[in-house]
């Protein structure tokens, strides 16, 4: 088989492919640029041909006689073959021959042609008139010789008369022989031209020569160097013809030149860029796309020098040719078939491909692209432009996307973008006025969507957008048309009636880029659905998207060893496991499934050994694996480690990802010492930085006993590995009942003992990083918090700066991070205190303003009194504190209420609502009180719940009218209940005010109250209260209430005096069960609990202990672990990447 000839590009010096018609790496045409080039051999020969036989004949100097013209013979104008002279074309090289009209020179390549044709029919070139009819030959003296040319036979040794003439190009003439006294010329010789003669095709020029010569002796030399001066321009023209030829047929005009000159895109459409981690070398301010036939064209300006330092850059366009998404490589929602890449460094280019993606229907294998050829490039500081020609039509559907990284990773990407027109880019996400826990309020018009809308390239017009919503009805107000120049944005917020629906229900709303109508060339949807629970969430974890029923459910990492690349860094965890199913939640510091789009580092090139690797799948994807031990032995199974825990994995869930997305996930069995896949439906939803996977139990052979390692996996094969210890798993178990109890440390010794006194009152509160606690150590209200779970504690000073400020109660406003205080000291009047402080979670602070004085809450002067504070749904400030109303004869004492008459304030005043007690009050000042607010909407501004006299009451406020009391429990048998056991009260979700409180049973002749429990029926209704402990002999006090505002799950707690145990009780939907709690024999006093927690694992109380004759402050949390509820982390690093932003576009598939 003969080899195959080699052919190089005359203009790169690359190798071109034998049947190529282009080159692939520049463009030239390489058809004609060979076919000139051949012409061009063929002529040089014939003229160095001539020479020689010129210089030969020059030498012999014969004597040259007198002759006519003899008779002529034919032959080709285009090489020469002796013809007869009836041919119509050579048969030799196939040039047209006349027939006797007159013959031309074609002013491109020189060839004989007949007058009046259009084009020549040896180069191809056209003509705009038919060549040679507008111009006349003039008449020369002798007859004009028409192609097929007449040679002579003999000489004539006759001589005729001179002539001279001036020869029209147009026609090839015969001229007489001559003699002369000087040197003759080159007669009917054939040049480099047009194959006949250097000028006109007779001769040099035109063949004779006019002027006196010099003696032989004295003429050959300057001959001979005129010779080789024609010989030296010769070989110019021969250098210079392929440069014009390459020139004239090469550079075909179009809209864009790769030349440097960047004003080819003036009018372009511009499109932007988002940093996907720290700011990369070159910041690209503005990019375009420029496509002319099949060739692809693209622009980049920076704000600073692109590639001009020694560090190499890379610049990447996406092609998606076909414009469809599902052939190709996936990169950014598009299907790319090729890509054009610039590599640099040092101010200049260093390397360029054109690559072509090798279709094989895997559209993840970066190792499928395969190099086509180069790309044509000019840099100029800030600005690049480059282009190849792909060889195939382009459709008008094709995509592209621009994207950039330098050799430590840090990177920009663009949207795709189409071929013209403009690109309208929507971000939608979750409302931002939905609360961190991802609970959507019951209102008449709760936020849950917002979009924004970016315009880029060209102006266009929104003409519709149609969310899709999912269980809840869609909005009667409609987003109305709108129109967008570029670089503009809009927003817009949607809004849905939730009042009808019922606590955890689900709810989404998403839009697509079907669901716009606009005027836009493309629509692109970044971000993920709006999904929320209304009210709170499920008291189980469902795997749909919405995060409710994780939030504050997770254990955080605590980092030893930075990971570098924050896409993997795993930063919370979570498990949910029952006896049916078994859920995962995962959240990391970057972007989740996030991947990249070039699997790869360019770096400057470096001696090699030459061997050749095998080329093998390499993907993009951000891996997720979740290693299950469902036996708990760790002898059997894949053996995994991390630190010192150690398991034998017997399944394993991986979930893939890239661009934001979820690309596959699976289940695999490990046995016979490999992986095998589980045909077994995954569910897994992610949101930007979260993910929750789930699968049934019976699919692991699982159920509530197992135990897991987290490996997350980057494409550099990057990691992080997490592992929780015992303790921490039963606490994130949500679905196994706690039966370890609580654990219990000493917030401060040496202190009063009546440090935590009243128990009704709130001295407990939880900041998203802190417990906070306040206690009285018998000169004043002291704060202090724990940043470890309750282990340790740090006393931060004083509450109040008046002095003897005790017995105080405190709200906490979560949403606002606002904290409220309320008491008195022990000089009596007729006043409150009250304080203000702003609290900053990662600094452990709070910033108090100054201290306000509610005057006349007494009517007379009095001193301790018992003091609350809360917060209405509108933002005032309520408080109720005893009041001292008669002093003469005997004395009378109530419960005042009063209102703040600014939102969020306690120095504008305040107005007061009315004394709580009917009539003119009881005889005890122990008149015990709890405010909690009503639900916003529901007409009531707080809810009142008090005990006086053994009596526990009800009653409501509307901002203006004090409701009628509404009995809880009548009064029993004693009234120590009032004393020892007053209500403690919340109010849930759905705008239920559930209370607790002591009874006054006797027993023996002592009181042995009960705790018990009741719940608000309507505004004026409470039901039977219902009875919480078990033993009726002992006494049973400090009653305190406490809710789960995740789940909705309430918390009952109580001392039990004769025993001095702490007793707990948990709500699960209407039924009681006792946790079971460690416990001391020490006495205990002033049970108080937080009002509410964002978690079980958040519930927490204290109380004063006598240790010995020592009294301490306890706090205690449930439930109880062995270390505080964190993690253990191990995390490799392997190389240096830099920090990753959130913010990064994913498409909702969902």
């Amino acid at each position: 088989m003969p080899e195959e000839q080699e052919i190089h590009c005359p203009l790169c010096g690359k190798k071109v492919p034998s049947d190529a018609d282009k080159c692939p790496s520049c463009s030239t045409q390489i058809e004609t640029i060979m076919a000139k080039r051949n012409l061009e051999r063929v002529i040089e020969r014939r003229v160095m041909r001539r020479v020689k036989k010129a210089q030969k004949e020059e030498l012999m100097t014969p004597e040259v006689p007198n002759a006519p013209i003899p008779e002529v013979k034919v032959s080709c104008p285009g090489c020469g073959m002796d013809l007869a002279g009836s041919e119509v074309k050579c048969p030799r090289c196939g040039v047209p021959l006349g027939t006797g009209g007159e013959m031309i020179e074609c002013p491109e390549c020189g060839a004989q042609m007949a007058v009046g044709i259009s084009s020549c029919p040896s180069c191809g070139v056209g003509f705009e008139e038919p060549v040679g009819e507008s111009a006349e030959a003039p008449d020369v003296g002798a007859e004009a010789v028409v192609a097929p040319i007449e040679g002579p036979e003999a000489i004539s040794m006759d001589e005729p008369e001179p002539v001279v003439a001036e020869v029209s190009p147009g026609a090839v003439t015969a001229v007489p022989y001559e003699t002369s006294s000087g040197g003759r010329g080159l007669t009917n010789g054939r040049g480099a031209i047009n194959g006949t003669g250097l000028v006109n095709g007779t001769g040099m020029i035109n063949g004779n020569k006019t002027e006196p010569h010099p003696p032989a002796a004295s003429r050959r030399r300057p001959r001979g160097i005129a010779r080789w001066q024609f010989l030296a321009v010769l070989v110019a023209l021969v250098i210079i013809i392929p440069t014009f030829i390459y020139i004239s047929y090469a550079k075909d005009s179009g809209p864009y030149e790769i030349d440097g000159d960047f004003g080819d895109w003036d009018d372009s459409n511009l499109y932007s860029m988002t940093t996907l981690t720290s700011t990369p070398l070159t910041s690209i301010d503005a990019w375009s796309v420029g496509v002319d036939g099949t060739r692809i064209f693209f622009y980049v300006s920076a704000s600073n020098d692109i590639m001009s330092t020694t560090a190499v850059e890379s610049i990447f366009l996406f092609v998606d040719s076909d414009g469809n998404g599902d052939t190709g490589y996936s990169v950014e929602g598009i299907g790319a078939d090729y890509f054009l890449e610039v590599d640099g460094w040092n101010d200049s280019v260093q390397s360029s491909f054109l690559s072509h993606y090798d279709i094989n229907g895997d559209q993840y294998d970066w190792s499928s692209w395969v190099t086509q050829g180069g790309v044509t490039h000019r840099l100029n500081g800030h600005e690049l432009e480059a282009g190849a020609d792909l060889q195939i039509a382009i459709s008008e559907s094709a995509s592209f996307v621009l994207y950039s990284q330098d050799q430590l990773e840090r990177s920009a990407v663009s949207n795709q973008v189409p071929i013209s027109g403009g690109v309208l880019i929507v971000t939608q996400e979750l409302a931002s006025s939905v609360s961190l826990s991802g609970i959507l309020p019951q209102s008449s018009s709760a936020a849950l969507l917002t979009l924004t809308f970016e315009c880029e390239g060209a102006d266009g017009v929104v003409e519709q957008v149609t969310p899709v919503y999912t269980g809840i009805s869609a909005p009667s107000a409609s987003i109305a048309s709108f129109s967008l120049s570029a670089g503009e944005t809009h927003v817009e917020h949607i809004y849905v009636n939730t009042t009808a629906l019922s606590d955890g229900h689900f709810v989404s709303a998403m839009v697509t880029d079907d669901a716009i109508s606009s005027s836009f060339s493309k629509v692109i949807v970044n971000g993920y659905a709006a999904r929320a629970y209304v009210g709170s969430a499920p008291s189980v974890v469902y795997i749909d998207g919405a995060f409710g029923d994780w939030y504050l459910r997770t254990a955080s990492d605590v980092d030893t060893i930075p990971i570098v690349n924050p896409n993997i860094d795993v930063t919370e965890v979570g498990v949910f496991n029952t006896t049916s199913s078994s859920s995962f939640y995962i959240k990391v510091d970057g972007e989740m499934c996030a991947g990249a789009y070039v699997p790869a580092l360019r770096g400057k090139p470096v001696p090699g050994s030459g061997s050749v690797v095998p080329s093998e799948r390499r993907t993009a994807e951000d891996i997720l694996r979740i290693y299950i031990d469902s036996d708990l032995f760790a002898s059997t199974g894949y053996l995994m480690s991390v630190e010192s825990k150690i398991i034998g994995a017997d399944y394993m869930i991986e979930v893939r990802g890239l661009f934001g997305e979820i690309a596959s996930k699976s289940v695999y069995r490990y046995m016979s010492n490999s992986w095998s896949t589980v045909g077994a439906t995954v569910n897994a939803a992610i949101d930007s930085q979260r993910l929750e996977v789930g699968v049934l139990a019976s699919v692991i052979n699982g159920g509530e006993g197992l135990d897991f390692i987290i490996e997350t996996t980057d494409w550099n094969h990057r990691q992080d590995i997490v592992g929780l210890d015992s303790d921490t798993m039963l606490a994130l178990t949500g679905g196994i009942a706690l039966t370890a109890g609580t654990k219990s440390w000493v917030v401060q010794s040496s202190i009063d003992s009546a440090a935590t006194a009243m128990s009704y009152q709130r001295k407990l509160f939880y900041d998203g990083s802190n417990f906070w606690s306040l206690y009285w150590d018998g000169s004043n209200t002291i704060y202090e918090y724990s940043g470890d779970g309750g282990q340790t504690w740090t006393n931060s000073g004083s509450v109040f700066t008046r002095a003897l400020v005790g017995e105080c109660s405190l709200w906490y406003d979560g949403a606002n991070q606002l904290v409220y205080v309320v008491g008195d000291n022990q000089t009596a009047s007729s006043d409150i205190y009250a304080r203000r402080g702003t609290v900053t979670p990662a600094a452990h602070t709070i910033t108090w303003d100054t201290e306000a004085t509610i005057a006349g809450i007494s009517t007379e002067a009095y001193a301790n009194k018992n003091t609350f504070i809360s917060k209405d749904a509108s933002g005032y400030i309520w408080v109720v504190s005893v009041s001292l109303v008669q002093s003469n004869p005997s004395n009378k004492y109530n419960a005042r209420l009063m209102q703040s008459n600014g939102i969020d304030s306690l120095y504008g005043g305040w107005t007061a609502r009315g004394n709580i007690v009917s009539g003119s009050g009881t005889n005890s000042a122990e008149v015990m009180a709890s405010i909690v607010p009503g639900k916003s909407g529901s007409g009531i501004a707080v809810w009142i719940v008090y005990s006086y006299d053994g009596i526990v009451e009800a009653r409501t406020h509307d901002g203006s009218t004090l409701s009628s009391p509404t009995t809880v429990y009548a009064a029993g048998a004693s009234t120590l209940n009032t004393v020892n056991s007053p209500p403690s009260a919340l109010i849930d979700s759905n705008g239920v005010a559930h209370a607790v409180f002591g009874s006054g049973n006797m027993y023996g002749g002592t009181w042995k109250g009960h705790i018990l429990y009741s719940y608000s029926l309507s505004a004026s209704s409470w039901s039977t209260p219902i009875t919480l402990n078990v033993t009726s002999t002992y006494a049973h006090m400090s009653p305190t209430l406490s809710l789960d505002s995740t789940t909705g799950n309430l918390y009952a707690m109580w001392l039990e005096d004769t025993t001095n145990q702490v007793q707990i009780k948990k709500n699960i939907s209407g039924t009681w069960s006792f946790v079971t709690i460690s416990q001391n024999s020490y006495a205990k006093y002033y049970l108080t609990s937080i009002y509410s927690a964002p978690g079980e694992s958040y519930i927490c109380c204290q109380w004063t202990q006598d240790t010995s004759g020592t009294y301490e402050v306890i706090f205690e949390k449930i439930p109880e672990f062995s270390e505080v509820v964190v993690p253990v982390f191990f995390m490799m690093m392997v190389f240096v990447v830099g920090y990753r932003h959130r913010s990064r576009r994913p498409r909702d598939k969902s």
